[in-house]
């Protein structure tokens, strides 16, 4: 696996000279399978869970037993973060038991069967599995760092506690929360003398709402046996590392979980006072813009100069006319 650019830990974790801004990075030692609150900076609150995973007692029995989920904590490159093991508990507002039926016909075997959460709100929250919830006392902005494994069809929900809706992404200043990250094994571009790969950047990469890495992505630099043909990447088969940025209201209570699995969580930023209509992403900390770098679409493709619409160029949007 390709050495993870340091630029995504810079991004979250370190402490700004701004004395306003404060960071945690997730650490195993505060999380359990129980909902557990953790109190590490000055205005912001975590609550995590880890939740339960449910089963049969017996061959024939619909009665359900329970096991607690275990946090473990990875490191891959420069990234760190929590996550609820293979096998771990699943974010869900109901459940149920239901008869396996084989080929069409009643076994006499019974397993769990899970209501997950809709971004409409209209499921409700998830009552048990991995999530983490997060407060702050007054108002500001959050960066939130997550870690999504080979996520095809998969989804990572940030959703407000008041009216229990995911928060909607936009592709102007109506959006209420911005999303970039790196996706793994992916080369965007060389530099002019190219001599510096830089990673495969995403930025509000968004299919019914929250699933990342849509569409298949041809590298740049990274070609097939002929050594002329870009070889394609699925970007739905390839980790990702990001953070969800987004404006908090104080005393609100904003919830990140996936919608049918385990999702990694790095930590936070959370900037008192501040808004994401000042945000301007990691092009910030990254060298400066290659002119000559390649434009692509919202969906992560590569354009050509007769393309209308929002486009990004290293790492920012801008609208083409």
């Amino acid at each position: 696996m390709k050495k993870i650019f340091t630029l995504i830990s810079m991004a979250l974790v370190a402490m700004s000279v701004n004395a306003q801004k404060e960071s945690y990075t997730a650490a195993i030692a505060d999380f359990n399978a129980t909902e557990v609150t953790i109190n590490k900076t000055a205005n912001v609150t975590v609550v995590a869970n880890g939740g339960n995973v449910l089963e049969c007692k017996t061959a024939g029995s619909q009665e359900v037993t329970s096991t607690p989920a275990t946090w473990s904590a990875k490191k891959q490159g420069d990234i760190n973060f929590d996550y609820v093991t293979v096998g771990g508990s699943v974010p869900y507002v109901t459940t149920g038991v239901e008869e396996i039926i084989t080929d069409g016909n009643p076994t006499g075997n019974y397993r769990p069967t899970y209501t997950y959460y809709e971004p409409d709100g209209s499921a409700g929250l998830p009552i048990n599995g991995e999530y983490v919830k997060l407060t702050a006392k007054v108002d500001g902005m959050f960066k939130i760092g997550f870690w999504v494994n080979k996520n095809e069809g998969r989804k990572l929900y940030l959703v407000r506690e008041s009216d229990k809706k995911a928060l909607k992404w936009a592709a102007d200043a109506t959006t209420e929360y911005k999303v970039e990250g790196y996706i793994n094994d992916c080369n965007e571009w060389a530099d002019a003398e190219k001599t510096t790969k830089k990673k495969k950047f995403f930025s509000s990469i968004v299919v019914n709402d929250y699933e990342l890495g849509v569409s298949d992505y041809q590298s740049e630099t990274d070609v097939t046996d002929d050594g002329v043909t870009p070889k394609i990447k699925n970007q739905k088969a390839l980790a990702k590392w990001g953070w969800f940025v987004f404006d908090a209201k104080a005393n609100e209570t904003y919830w990140v979980f996936g919608n049918n699995w385990q999702f990694g969580f790095q930590g936070y930023e959370f900037t008192p006072g501040e808004t994401i209509a000042n945000y301007t992403g990691i092009s910030t900390v990254k060298a400066a813009a290659n002119t000559n770098a390649p434009i692509y679409n919202l969906a992560g493709q590569k354009v050509n100069n007769s393309f209308k619409g929002i486009a990004i160029q290293n790492g920012k949007k801008f609208m083409v006319k």
